[in-house]
């Protein structure tokens, strides 16, 4: 393991050497990059080798690569170099709640402009996923999920479900809903393959669904899906409809981001800090405190001398 992350490292810091040289072959570089390894390169170079990247690369690796990058990084200010349609065409690639994320970093004005090259179906997915916070349950969540009715017969539920599933890459849980969109339950592939086909829905779904609500905290997320093990979770709203899912792949990226925001607390590193963030950031945020911290140090120094 050690001898694979050593040369995944190796490959990554000799093509940002090469990248230096004017005469460099962008395309060539990249072609022995896997995108995880291109957003490596891309979150720590200049703004102009980016440019020249994101402009070399073929969509689907761009788009890949983009959703790798470290957060801190802002991946989605690389947006801005690209003509609003090309970067429409990025996002399209992506799932909803990543393109979100990304558009999230930009001014109103640039997400506008990006937005108008989109069909409206996506456009109005899109504007009410910006609408939820980032850190709730909402802004984690991915509106593509597949569900069926309750009354439906086995049957037609089978024929809807591989309807649905043609526009995803994956699904884990299919779930079950009233005619008003409530979250009831969900199917199990077992249930579709062993039940008669006009055996309803109703009859042959499991009840015990737990879902979250969609202004739910990202941590307590994570604690709910890491209590149940599930692989993904329903999000519903106030009066249960169903919106959309959240996937253990969200919920491990949040769990990283909780997990380095103890260990920054834990060693009095302040929220104002990161890992990244450079000396003169940590020096304006922590002074303060070095001074206190001195002032009575001092004051108890001198009481002792006096004993």
């Amino acid at each position: 393991m050690a001898k694979e992350r050593t040369t995944t490292e190796s490959r990554v810091e000799r093509v940002r050497k090469l990248l230096k040289s004017p005469n460099a072959r962008i395309q060539a570089l990249m072609g022995v990059l896997h995108p995880t390894e291109i957003a490596q390169v891309l979150e720590d170079t200049p703004r102009e080798t980016q440019l020249k990247i994101v402009k070399n690369l073929p969509r689907d690796v761009l788009s890949e690569a983009i959703t790798e990058m470290d957060e801190d990084s802002y991946p989605g200010q690389l947006l801005l170099l690209l003509n609003p349609k090309v970067a429409a065409s990025i996002l399209n690639i992506l799932d909803f709640d990543d393109a979100a994320d990304l558009l999230a970093e930009l001014p109103e004005d640039e997400q506008a402009k990006i937005l108008f090259h989109m069909s409206d179906e996506d456009e109005d997915v899109l504007n009410q996923l910006l609408e939820y916070d980032e850190d709730s349950a909402g802004g984690l969540m991915n509106p593509e999920v597949i569900f069926v009715k309750e009354n439906m017969s086995k049957l037609e539920a089978l024929r809807q479900v591989v309807a649905q599933s043609e526009t995803m890459e994956e699904f884990y849980t299919i779930y079950v809903v009233d005619d008003d969109e409530v979250l009831q339950g969900f199917l199990t592939f077992r249930s579709l393959f062993v039940s008669r086909n006009t055996e309803l829905v109703k009859n042959i779904m499991g009840t015990d669904v737990v879902s979250v609500d969609v202004y739910m905290d990202q941590e307590e997320v994570a604690k709910v899906m890491a209590q149940y093990n599930f692989p993904t979770l329903p999000v519903v709203d106030l009066e249960g409809k169903l919106l959309g899912r959240i996937t253990f792949d969200d919920v491990l990226d949040v769990i990283e981001e909780e997990s380095t925001e103890d260990l920054l607390s834990f060693a009095g590193v302040s929220d104002e800090e990161n890992l990244r963030g450079g000396w003169s950031d940590a020096v304006r945020s922590r002074i303060p405190w070095l001074i206190i911290n001195l002032m009575t140090a001092s004051v108890a120094g001198f009481t002792i001398s006096q004993f």
